[in-house]
């Protein structure tokens, strides 16, 4: 079954999806070239719509004196955040609040506190006041890797052997990536980035020595170049829909009519797969009133 989780067979699954050839539109290079379109727009909408937090991430920014605009994470789906915060020297962890510029009052705001207050600029964090120093974990949503074949050796190699103690992987050849930094994938689902640029030595040989404690790995997952992967990172549930998708886009881009009932047994199957990805965890959630007695108001009081 591993062949089914690669984008080897993912292509081999829209083939039979649209009984495209193996030339033309049905070609390796085209079908990839959907499939991350695909991931990028119409998987990455089926994964945020559960609001069940599939892809989202942790990014720690040292934060520097004097320095308010920091960038929002290049892998950051539409460039968007889920959650601020800054962790002291101490370790406590500082919730951070949006402001945005039009909101700020017109006394000036000098109620404002300290780090407590940021606003968008682009694609970056703005702080109103300098923040404490310690550092920015900045939680947001996982842009899927780029998807590339397995046998595409400059950007995939599979690891042979963990040297946890050395930290060393052994793999299946030499891996070429002249940046000094992978990512470090797992094989099996759910597909996981285990580390992110990851820093290693050993370009151009099948032995990589890293900087850092590997992740727990297993023999047979995958050292990438960074954003890259010869896996969907989607929930393998996702896959088959992935498949359907793309062979509806190519059999509609030759105007070919199959493409109109492809359209509608893709519905039926993302309406489907939609009720496996909700709720997350499937128990019934309790139901919290925060307005009960014995609960903090804002004021930090007690009511009740």
């Amino acid at each position: 079954m591993a062949d089914g989780y690669t984008t080897s067979g993912l292509i081999a699954k829209v083939r039979r999806a649209g009984m495209l050839p193996t030339y033309a539109e049905g070609a390796d290079d085209m079908l990839l070239a959907f499939l991350n379109d695909a991931q990028l727009t119409y998987v990455a909408q089926q994964l945020e719509r559960t609001r069940e937090e599939y892809r989202t991430t942790t990014l720690d920014i040292t934060l520097s004196p004097g320095v308010l605009s920091y960038p929002i994470p290049t892998r950051a789906i539409a460039a968007g955040l889920k959650m601020l915060q800054v962790v002291d020297a101490a370790g406590s962890v500082w919730g951070l609040w949006e402001m945005r510029p039009q909101d700020w009052p017109a006394s000036g705001g000098v109620w404002v506190s300290p780090c407590r207050r940021w606003y968008l600029q682009g694609n970056n964090i703005r702080f109103y006041a300098e923040p404490p120093a310690g550092t920015l974990r900045v939680t947001y949503p996982l842009r899927m890797s780029e998807l590339v074949l397995p046998t595409d050796t400059t950007n995939v190699r599979t690891i042979s052997t963990i040297n946890t103690g050395t930290k060393t992987l052994t793999l299946s050849g030499t891996f070429t990536n002249a940046s000094g930094l992978c990512d470090l994938v797992k094989a099996t689902p759910h597909f996981d980035i285990l580390s992110m640029d990851a820093t290693f030595t050993g370009t151009g040989t099948a032995t990589l020595v890293f900087a850092d404690t590997l992740p727990t790995l297993a023999v047979g997952d995958y050292v990438c170049s960074p954003d890259k992967s010869p896996v969907c990172q989607a929930p393998l549930e996702l896959h088959s829909l992935l498949a359907l998708h793309v062979a509806f886009v190519a059999l509609q881009a030759k105007g070919d009519a199959k493409a109109s009932s492809l359209a509608q047994l893709r519905d039926d199957t993302a309406a489907r797969v939609l009720m496996l990805l909700e709720p997350r965890p499937s128990r019934v959630r309790s139901v919290i009133n925060y307005s009960a007695p014995g609960f903090r108001n804002w004021r930090g009081g007690r009511q009740g």
